[in-house]
């Protein structure tokens, strides 16, 4: 476990003050330059006036200029050194062609004029560089922490890519996305989630010394940029994953962050390129449930598709490209359809044929996951009369999204979609996995207890691969549950997953719930399904899903297989 050091946080953190940096931001090179400009200044303002005759017969605002340059090169430290000398030598001058008092009366007069004046130039142009200065610290700083920013990144990038191509290419960037601290933020307060920021940077940069700078990238992201040869990446990037593995003690709790980490090399010239690729690599970690990604080519191609996917959707949900297709559910001890599974399926129109598990978790994402479950229910609906007219009378599944069970208007929606296509709420089942319930059990469960009191079917999917459900399974209003196709692949070939599904089996109907068993490929698994007790099957050995036009084809061939082959024993 890390501890927090105390630091100051804030824009005052590092901050320019106006007590200080009085010289102007200018290259020393400039300002040699600008030395050499001001000595040859004293010295032509000073021939001019001699051979003029004095500062009667010529022009003594001349001496002015080396004190003006010198206000502007050196700011308030330039004035008295550059206006005494032009005092003194204007003084000089006149006394030259006059008597001695010009020393008593001119001199004092003199020297408080070109300090004035200096001071004139120089403190305004001390005002502007502060705010400039001010402004570009705010701009390359984080308002909350003060730690180094965006701006500050993309200026590092800057100078990495004007350096030769074998060094830059031995540079890397990461990105870290910290998931929870909206979380943190909302439970501890904002300045908390500063300050256990602020700890993680320091812990970066302690870790990585100097091969390595680290910036406050966005709210919830840190960049750390390396300064490594290849072989030492892999360790580099071992140290920040061992960082985030590490809890921080803050107001005596421990913090973990949940944090995803992006990599990708330095190529190119494009500073913005190099951000996104690690962006990119960051976002396929938490996609993939991984740590920590390496960016690849493939992760561009993808991200292009997702944007494009995304973009199509709306359209997509007015037009043919979705679709649903219907895979059908059958009795184990009567052969009978009792329902089918409605699938969406997207016909894109330049991807071509897009599966379900590449878009819908992209539609789960955003808002239009609740239009989308509306579409389905709709979509559904409608096809459910068309089988009522063929003959085919049996149950429509939907499958359902978490976020649909946060949705207070969500059993109104359904409600009048109901009533909008004259359909009985005991022919509509609504399917979602036990992994979904779980994201929010106290909200789903009664919202689920609304929609079973229409009456709808409630069927728990996937039954066996989420987490906790033991817990809440008998509050939950299901009339079934669906166990998953990974137990039934090798169940014939596995005491293990026979006792396991057995044992879900009579679990559930001691609860009151039928039990599907989804996957059922083999004639095997159908005969030892039905002698445990399953209720029905849904899978390949039965049907693919199919479009509506080949439903009734479907029903009027299908044929149970034999139930007097013999049985596994189990």
């Amino acid at each position: 476990m890390g501890y927090i050091k105390k630091r100051t946080l804030g824009g005052s953190y590092g901050l320019p003050s106006i007590f200080n940096h009085w010289i102007p931001d200018i290259s020393p090179r400039i300002r040699r330059l600008g030395l050499a400009v001001i000595l040859l200044s004293y010295l032509a303002a000073s021939t001019h006036l001699y051979l003029a005759g004095g500062v009667r017969l010529g022009y003594p605002s001349l001496m002015m200029v080396p004190v003006l340059l010198a206000s502007l090169l050196f700011g308030v430290p330039g004035v008295l050194p550059s206006a005494l000398p032009a005092a003194l030598l204007i003084t000089a001058l006149g006394s030259q062609f006059s008597d001695g008092a010009a020393w008593v009366t001119e001199l004092p007069f003199r020297s408080l004029l070109y300090v004035l004046i200096g001071m004139m130039v120089a403190i305004p142009i001390h005002i502007y560089a502060f705010y400039s200065r001010k402004l570009n610290y705010v701009m390359r700083h984080d308002p909350g922490t003060g730690l180094p920013g965006r701006r500050a990144l993309f200026e590092t990038l800057d100078q990495v890519f004007k350096s030769p191509l074998q060094l830059k290419t031995k540079n890397g960037l990461a990105v870290i996305s910290i998931n929870n601290i909206h979380d943190i933020s909302r439970t501890f307060g904002y300045e908390a989630a500063d300050t256990l920021i602020a700890a993680l940077w320091e812990q970066l940069i302690d870790a990585f010394e100097s091969h390595a700078t680290v910036y406050h990238y966005n709210r919830d992201c840190l960049a750390v940029l390396f300064f490594s040869s290849d072989e030492n990446l892999t360790k580099q990037t071992r140290t920040v994953e061992c960082i985030f593995e590490r809890s921080i003690i803050y107001e005596g709790l421990p913090i973990h962050f949940d944090a995803h980490i992006g990599y990708a090399r330095l190529s190119g010239d494009d500073r913005r390129e190099v951000v996104n690729r690690a962006e990119s690599a960051s976002e396929y970690a938490r996609e993939m449930g991984m740590r920590s990604a390496l960016y690849t080519s493939a992760m561009a191609l993808d991200k292009r598709q997702n944007l494009i996917l995304m973009g199509g959707l709306l359209d997509a949900l007015h037009s043919a490209e979705l679709t649903l297709h219907f895979q059908p559910k059958i009795n184990l001890k009567t052969g009978q359809l009792v329902g089918f599974e409605a699938l969406s399926r997207w016909q894109h129109p330049t991807l071509g044929n897009v599966p379900p598990d590449r878009f819908i978790p992209l539609i789960e994402r955003t808002a239009l996951i609740h239009a989308f479950s509306l579409w389905a229910i709709e979509t559904a609906l409608i096809k459910f009369n068309s089988f009522k007219k063929q003959g085919v009378l049996t149950v429509v599944a939907v499958n359902l999204s978490s976020h649909n069970l946060i949705n207070d208007e969500f059993p109104k929606q359904v409600i009048h979609l109901l009533d909008k296509y004259n359909v009985d709420s005991c022919y509509l089942e609504f399917e979602i996995t036990e992994s979904e319930i779980m994201r929010n059990p106290e909200k789903a469960i009664e919202v689920l207890k609304e929609l079973s009191g229409m009456p709808i079917s409630i069927s728990i999917d996937d039954f066996g691969t989420g987490y906790s459900s033991l817990a809440y399974l008998h509050k939950l209003p299901a009339t079934q549950i669906k166990i998953d196709r990974s137990f039934i692949q090798d169940i014939n070939h596995d005491s293990g997953l026979r006792k396991i599904v057995s044992a879900a089996i009579v679990l559930a109907h001691s609860l009151g719930m039928k039990v599907v068993a989804e996957g059922v490929e083999t004639e095997d698994q159908y005969r030892l399904l039905e002698r445990l007790g399953c209720d029905s099957a849904q899978g390949y050995l039965i049907a693919r899903p199919m479009p509506e036009d080949q439903i009734l084809k479907w029903f009027e061939q299908w044929v149970a297989p034999s139930l007097t082959a013999d049985l596994y024993e189990a």
